[in-house]
């Protein structure tokens, strides 16, 4: 869920944004504007660059989006449409890498909200899991979608992605 295609570029994004995050509250405000203060300044390049070091994993090498194209399994991709920690290119680059792909954005919902929503997620990501135990192994189910759900559905004219349909 709301994975990111290559771990260098989803921390070219995240950081950024979580570097201009305002956020409430008093002791909040106060960490933001020390990390503000404090890394800031730094050259993003070179705090991935030091980090793959110390970490003996170079990040902009770790790319979901290859080893998912080299898997036969059926995948289900869940973002939500107004995550900015891992923005929605991201998802969408994952989903165009494998055919047996099935990516769903979801309105209103969050990097963080999104997983909270078993609500409605629970239910979809069960039948899912079911159907694709009994499916053909040649195809993939499309998950099918509550009708009360606010879901985002790119459909082939946004991006060449399957379309699951409503239940």
């Amino acid at each position: 869920m709301e994975s990111f295609a290559n771990a260098g570029v989803a921390i070219r994004s995240m950081i950024p944004h979580l570097m201009g995050v305002q956020p409430e509250g008093r002791k909040a405000q106060a960490v933001a504007s020390y990390a503000r203060w404090r890394y800031g300044g730094q050259d993003i390049n070179q705090v991935i660059a030091a980090a793959s070091r110390r970490i003996d994993v170079d990040l902009d090498r770790v790319d979901v989006a290859r080893a998912l194209a080299d898997t036969r399994a059926c995948v289900l991709l869940l973002h939500g449409q107004g995550d900015q920690h891992i923005p929605v290119s991201q998802g969408r680059e994952l989903a165009l890498a494998n055919p047996r792909a099935h990516y769903i954005e979801m309105r209103g919902e969050d990097h963080i909200t999104l997983p909270l929503r078993l609500d409605l997620l629970a239910g979809v990501v069960d039948d899912w899991m079911a159907r694709d135990e009994h499916h053909p192994k040649s195809a993939c189910p499309a998950p099918q979608l509550p009708a009360q759900a606010e879901w985002l559905v790119h459909d082939a004219a946004d991006m060449p992605v399957k379309a699951p349909t409503r239940g």
